[in-house]
């Protein structure tokens, strides 16, 4: 949970997909540092069907 003291670090701006994905996977990288986990919401998705098909990126 997060420290009411503790202030979150604001999310860097990107300049291309390649370089977010990069930050987001880096080991050293600590989302609980972006990201309040302690206010996590379910999420549904009703209409979402299953496919076979892969997503490129």
């Amino acid at each position: 949970m997060l420290n009411k003291d503790k202030q979150l670090k604001p999310i860097p701006n990107f300049k291309d997909e390649a370089s977010e994905k990069k930050f987001w996977e880096d080991p050293k990288t600590d989302t609980t540092e972006y990201f309040d986990i302690s206010i996590t919401t379910t999420v549904n998705f009703p209409n979402l069907k299953p496919t076979k098909n892969t997503l490129d990126y």
